[in-house]
């Protein structure tokens, strides 16, 4: 048979990517379910659509969906408790400094600083004429009557 070399190659590279894909983290019960977490601390519970419309967005609780989160990453800091205490001032104060420095390298950069190029850019942009043509020459004939 002449194609068989053919049909080898392209049955083995079939099998090379069915092996080379990724698999699952964990199987769902159903097709139609989503793992979501209502926080940190919650391991995560399947539910439908409907039920994360009635019982969580109807009510105002917030939770994120991770059924197709697969970077582990993502997993873990989503599963890391804050450690910033939400009512805490003193965690989100921010420090200024004391004194002014790199003055010289900002003032030779804002001497460099022109209006004159996103002027440019701009009139260019506004001066474009739109040309509106019939509908036979976009090739909408079959519209017509």
């Amino acid at each position: 048979m002449l194609f068989s070399p053919v049909i080898f190659t392209l049955l083995g590279g079939s099998a090379w990517l069915a092996t080379a894909a990724p698999a699952t983290k964990s199987p769902r019960p159903d097709a139609g379910l989503r793992l979501i977490m209502t926080s940190p601390e919650d391991r995560g519970r399947w539910v439908t659509e409907e039920q994360k419309i009635r019982d969580y967005k109807s009510k105002g609780i917030g939770f994120v969906d991770i059924t197709d989160i697969t970077d582990a990453e993502v997993l873990t800091a989503l599963s890391s408790p804050d450690t910033e205490e939400a009512g805490s001032f003193a965690a989100r104060a921010v420090t200024y400094p004391s004194s002014v420095s790199h003055q010289t390298e900002a003032n030779a950069l804002l001497a460099q600083v022109s209006t004159t190029n996103p002027q440019t850019w701009l009139k260019t942009l506004t001066e474009y004429v739109l040309l509106v043509l019939p509908p036979t020459v976009y090739g909408f004939w079959w519209l017509e009557s």
